[in-house]
């Protein structure tokens, strides 16, 4: 694993890598935790309420969308969670972008050029995500019969 502070100058140097806590808005757990492998990026989960159902919240809006979807463990019990990354077209992988330049991939198998500008999703960016999608969760628990 290479250290944080050999990925360059950023947020990403100040911020946790791992936090969890329990919306007080919503009651709903929620989850960021970084990708320490290859992107450095950061990731948001939250608790889906129960009797909410994929179908219900497989179109919910939250940054890059869903793209996780299974169960998390949190004072020894389980719980169904959904979740998003930061690592799409114009989001700024520090790590990923650290192990191109230094060609810790094949030489020349990446590009570092896109036609997005890219910016880093800090860690109040995506807990605002995280608090975004677990109201979006909480108003379908409301709807559920």
């Amino acid at each position: 694993m290479v250290p944080k502070h050999e990925w360059g100058d950023g947020d990403w140097l100040d911020e946790p890598d791992e936090y969890v806590w329990i919306d007080e808005a919503t009651g709903l757990r929620c989850r960021i935790s970084r990708n320490l492998h290859i992107t450095g990026s950061l990731n948001g989960y939250v608790q889906v309420p129960d009797g909410v159902t994929y179908s219900q919240y497989r179109d919910l809006h939250v940054h890059g969308g869903i793209t996780w979807d299974g169960n998390m463990v949190f004072d020894g019990s389980t719980w169904n969670m959904i979740g998003f990354d930061t690592a799409h077209a114009g989001d700024l992988s520090p790590l990923l972008n650290y192990m191109i330049k230094t060609q810790s991939f094949a030489k020349g198998a990446v590009s570092l050029r896109t036609p997005y500008p890219e910016t880093y999703k800090n860690f109040e960016y995506v807990m605002d995500q995280c608090t975004y999608l677990a109201k979006q969760l909480r108003a379908l628990s409301c709807q559920s019969p």
